[in-house]
């Protein structure tokens, strides 16, 4: 039987039926997430990091929504924006480098843009970015919890830089085979000291699946 670790939230049983019968998959964001109030500076562009960026984003909105154009980190945060406005205007690549590309090819020189992101954020795409007029909005804060589990997994995926510092800070990785999603994430747990970590093509739910199947199978 091989056991899978994610941190994050899942629908167990969609995933259960995504991987084989001998496979177990457990679920579990490792922060506790505090919504926060926020005042929206003039802007253009409005640019989402997570799906927790948006969601909080658009829970405590109190203005007026301006005509703005809106971005996302990638698909899986793309999607979940798509729920609260008409169109999405950038869809990142879901790496910092080529998110930050693309936004720095989109926006004309005089917009601005506001990034909405967690208070601990590692500011990956404007930290590369060229753009001269640029904002941050912290709408979350992301706080480590102390119960993590203790069961010993076969497959641990790494889902931000703070899941895998949280994790590491109380259990061992040991011979647990390590997928971090996302280079920025990857970058963490090297640090960490974790030599191997895989990560799939993309950050999304279907890659994370295509590189497991390679795992399992070989």
């Amino acid at each position: 039987m091989t056991s899978i670790f994610i941190t994050r939230d899942i629908d167990e049983a969609v995933w259960k039926s995504a991987l084989p019968t001998s496979v177990t998959v457990h679920g579990q964001s490792l922060l506790h997430i505090e919504p926060l109030a926020f005042d929206m500076p003039a802007a253009d562009w409005v640019f989402f990091y997570s799906k927790n960026g948006v969601r909080h984003f658009f829970d405590r909105y109190a203005g007026q929504l301006q005509p703005y154009r809106w971005a996302a980190m990638g698909p899986a945060t793309a999607a979940k924006l798509a729920e609260y406005v008409i169109e999405v205007d950038l869809i990142g690549d879901g790496t910092p480098a080529g998110t930050a590309a693309a936004l720095d090819l989109a926006v004309s020189s005089a917009d601005r843009i506001c990034y909405v992101q967690a208070e601990q954020s590692r500011t990956s795409v404007q930290s590369l970015s060229t753009h001269p007029h640029a904002h941050e909005v912290v709408v979350y804060r992301n706080t480590p919890i102390t119960d993590v589990p203790g069961a010993k997994f076969d497959i641990l995926i790494f889902t931000s830089p703070m899941n895998a510092e949280t994790y590491i800070r109380h259990r061992p990785v040991d011979n647990s085979t390590v997928i971090a999603i996302g280079a920025t994430t990857q970058k963490t747990l090297h640090e960490l000291g974790v030599s191997r970590v895989l990560t799939p093509e993309s950050p999304t739910e279907q890659s994370i699946m295509t590189l497991l199947a390679a795992i399992l199978a070989s």
